[in-house]
């Protein structure tokens, strides 16, 4: 398919596919985000929105026992930048609200455009990791519309977890790992790296599982 297509015109047909997987993942997390309430689902949805809003409210985090701070830190930043412009994004705000019920369905709204950013940033690393290990396009693209045949991306997309943040994080330590070997001079690759890498395991020291099956495959 793309073995006699000009580079420059695989290159444009890569760009329109990830921007139309982006819209999609977005669109589809709008649309099934618009019939949710915040509080149907009590697993995690509002203490990770809650925690993330704590911490930049100079309280400490109340959900010890699964850190995830990471998740707190970029949630409760884009809380922080946001309550610049608008309110209803601090904890106090909230709480002095005559409408707390539509400040906190703002506040899951938000939380769920964010994580289909984090599931829409995790395809693309995987696409452009594919690429950068100098796969077929054919290949490359193949296999990042396989990812959207997993059940699981779309339950990390309709759910606000720590999963998708770690993931991320680690792959954007491994993307950077690669181009650090492409680039041996450029050794602030491999500093950002264990940065990365470090951010993950503070989203969920789970992902050490991946971190240690991708350091196997890195020789090869």
């Amino acid at each position: 398919m793309f073995k006699n297509s000009n580079p420059q015109t695989t290159k444009i047909s890569q760009k329109i596919l990830i921007i139309l997987i982006f819209f999609y993942l977005t669109t589809l997390s709008l649309f099934q985000a618009s019939n949710q309430h915040w509080s149907s689902i009590t697993d995690q949805d509002m203490i990770i929105i809650f925690n993330s809003l704590l911490i930049y409210s100079d309280i400490d985090q109340n959900y010890t026992h699964h850190p995830a701070f990471t998740t707190f830190l970029i949630l409760g930043g884009l809380f922080k930048i946001l309550s610049i412009f608008f309110e209803g994004f601090t904890l106090i705000e909230i709480l002095n609200s005559n409408d707390i019920d539509q400040k906190l369905q703002n506040l899951f709204g938000i939380a769920r455009i964010l994580n289909s950013f984090f599931v829409f940033s995790f395809i693309f690393l995987i696409f452009k990791i594919l690429k950068d290990l100098n796969l077929k396009p054919i290949i490359t693209i193949f296999s990042t519309f396989l990812i959207l045949t997993f059940i699981n991306v779309y339950e990390l997309l309709f759910l606000v977890r720590n999963e998708i943040v770690s993931v991320l994080f680690c792959l954007l330590g491994f993307n950077l790992l690669i181009r650090y070997v492409k680039h041996k001079k450029t050794k602030i690759y491999c500093f950002f790296s264990g940065v990365f890498f470090c951010l993950a395991l503070l989203a969920k020291i789970q992902v050490i599982f991946l971190l240690f099956f991708l350091i196997i495959l890195f020789p090869f």
